[in-house]
């Protein structure tokens, strides 16, 4: 089939029925406004815990999991997979040989943060991702209802028997100095988040 840029040709009129429309709507010809059928998406890796960014610690490397969000008006579907994360993360190493480092679990809660306003931040569990022993590896799907995940402002995978030793920078009251999850996307920005480490 030839494009011969013509309005009514086989092309156009195959073109506009089995792709424009389906995919962006009808077109509205008064004020010529396409309402969209497609939903919003997006595609983020998630963020490890980070020692001092100066010792290029090569078992800090991620990333470690990633996650697939498809938003909808007042609920989204989110699914988060993880791959490789170690049980023992090193984060820091002594000139003596010894070195510090975190160890996770089996298990990881996975937790919205809504920064409600300057003084309210409040973190909401929505499920727990199971990790497999032996290679590491969990994922996990929902469907949250009656939420909007434009007010997200950081997806947090926790565990719930070890507390992160890497503390929050953030300015904000509710945050500054409390544990980071072990895993994080910050969503929105937010002052020295991409610094978020002490």
């Amino acid at each position: 089939m030839q494009n011969t840029g013509a309005d009514g040709s086989i092309f156009r009129s195959f073109f506009d029925n089995h792709f424009l429309k389906p995919w962006l709507g009808e077109v509205d010809e008064r004020d010529h406004y396409i309402k969209t059928n497609s939903l919003t998406y997006s595609h983020e890796f998630l963020e490890g815990p980070v020692g001092d960014p100066g010792k290029e610690l090569e078992d800090m490397r991620g990333p470690y999991g990633d996650f697939f969000v498809i938003d909808d008006e007042g609920t989204f579907y989110i699914a988060i997979n993880i791959r490789r994360l170690r049980h023992e993360v090193v984060y820091e190493r002594l000139p003596d040989g010894t070195q510090h480092s975190i160890r996770i679990g089996g298990s990881l809660d996975v937790r919205l943060l809504e920064l409600a306003d300057e003084h309210t931040a409040n973190w909401t569990t929505i499920g727990t991702i199971a990790i497999d022993p032996e290679h590491r590896e969990g994922f996990w799907e929902a469907t949250v209802s009656n939420r909007t995940f434009r007010a997200v402002s950081m997806i947090g995978l926790f565990d719930p028997q070890t507390e992160n030793v890497f503390k929050h920078a953030s300015t904000h009251p509710d945050l500054k100095g409390k544990p980071l999850p072990m895993l994080y996307k910050w969503l929105t920005p937010i002052q020295t988040h991409s610094q978020a480490i002490l």
